[in-house]
């Protein structure tokens, strides 16, 4: 949405779609961190934000996402999840790229997931987060909102939290 504020980050950006989205659109974004593990993938997202009239420069990031991300700290996330490792199907690793969302957002961050609609990830964001909801389904693929990562979370984290 337009209304994305503050440090956002784009998890598993691929060649920067949803990034581009975001510096034409959501003018009060301060901060752009786009997450990338496939160094291909990152090259080209390297080289799209270019031609975006935008003061904000995502910073690039080439990490496993599903790893997590460390001591980063956002106010909002955006992310179409990977769901193959290679040729196999692994819905787990999008599990694991919300669980660092989630970890990693402010305590009244936002998640935008774009998603096959077929995924199963409603029951891991109602775990997650105080409030998730469906925007839409069409075509396929649906896009969920969650918002106010769950308390318990971060006191089950090994790091201490810190909001900047």
């Amino acid at each position: 949405p337009h209304t994305l504020h503050g440090a956002v980050a784009d998890l598993g950006c691929s060649w920067g779609y949803l990034s581009d989205h975001i510096l034409r659109h959501a003018p009060k974004v301060r901060s752009l961190d786009a997450y990338e593990a496939d160094a291909t993938a990152l090259e080209a997202a390297r080289r799209n934000p270019g031609l975006i009239p935008t003061p904000i420069k995502p910073r690039l990031r080439w990490h496993d996402v599903a790893a997590g991300l460390n001591d980063a700290v956002y106010d909002a996330v955006v992310m179409n999840p990977p769901f193959h490792d290679g040729r196999d199907a692994e819905p787990l690793l999008g599990v694991k790229f919300i669980t660092a969302a989630a970890q990693s957002l402010k305590t009244h961050g936002h998640l935008w997931l774009v998603a096959n609609k077929h995924l199963p990830y409603e029951n891991v964001l109602k775990e997650l987060f105080l409030h998730s909801s469906t925007i839409i389904e069409a075509r396929g693929f649906k896009i969920l909102h969650a918002a106010q990562p769950n308390p318990s979370l971060h006191q089950k984290s090994r790091r201490p939290r810190r909001e900047r």
